[in-house]
């Protein structure tokens, strides 16, 4: 058999990747890219702060501390992504262009083909389902907000301050669908890299079983195709390390707070 390069990249690497090209990542015009996150940056970055200092209205009831710390660390999270994806944009496209070297599964034979097919139809059908109901839940959570005048997420404990009040709610409201789309998207693209990662190891697994005892020149057509799928996924955890670290780091926490509010009630 031939190696095959893929003709394109597929859906469910392309289309989250260029999800995230639509918050100017990526883009040669450095101004394309850092304006839009500053905006975004800068939106979190109020709202994170004004929810530390709802903190010190905060009565002693442990639901209402959790209910606040979430919305300190989901706009926290939100925000550290956001400036590592900027401003480590260039490890994000490594993995992508790395892909274009990869092997078409076309190649395998018919049973192998269907399979490699349907991880990445399952992968993208995955990915549009996740992309809907984050969706759903943006404009719920938007409507609600609008028809009782409160804040999307968190609580409010500044009585008084009507002007911050109604600037919290305008701000989520706008911060939100974008924070949930810029999300969405990192995890999609997250989510079509692994498969690709599997695609491809089945498809050197494939190889193999059909290498015959003359194949020299194929061994070593295997060894750096191998060398190029290692290479891949190095590139991929360095791309993708730091943001799952700090996630586990935010959401630790968080999931210890909700246990222990669910607990004292």
């Amino acid at each position: 058999m031939d190696p095959v390069l893929i003709a394109e990249i597929p859906e469910s690497v392309g289309l989250p990747f260029q999800a995230l090209s639509k918050f100017g990542l990526f883009s040669t015009n450095k101004l394309k890219v850092y304006i839009p996150i500053t905006i975004l940056v800068l939106m979190l970055a109020s709202l994170v702060l004004i929810a530390m200092l709802q903190f010190l209205y905060v009565k002693k009831d442990i639901s209402d501390i959790v209910r606040n710390l979430e919305c300190v660390l989901g706009f926290s999270l939100v925000l550290l992504r956001m400036v590592m994806v900027t401003y480590r944009n260039k490890d994000f496209t490594r993995p992508i262009q790395t892909i274009k070297l990869f092997w078409d599964p076309s190649i395998c034979d018919q049973q192998t083909k269907v399979a490699l097919i349907s991880i990445r139809r399952f992968t993208y059908q995955l990915q549009r389902l996740l992309l809907l109901a984050m969706s759903i839940a943006v404009v719920l959570v938007a409507i609600v907000s609008v028809v009782q005048n409160t804040t999307p997420t968190g609580m409010w404990t500044m009585e008084g301050h009507e002007k911050l009040y109604r600037f919290v709610i305008i701000s989520q409201i706008i911060v939100a669908p974008f924070s949930a789309f810029f999300i969405c998207s990192l995890d999609c693209l997250y989510l079509g890299l692994c498969a690709e990662t599997v695609i491809q190891f089945r498809i050197l697994s494939q190889y193999l079983q059909n290498l015959t005892a003359d194949g020299k020149n194929e061994i070593k057509a295997y060894v750096t195709h191998h060398r190029l799928i290692l290479r891949f996924v190095k590139e991929f955890l360095q791309a993708f390390s730091l943001v799952l670290l700090i996630e586990v780091v935010i959401d630790g926490p968080l999931i210890c707070a909700e246990l222990l509010a669910a607990f004292e009630r």
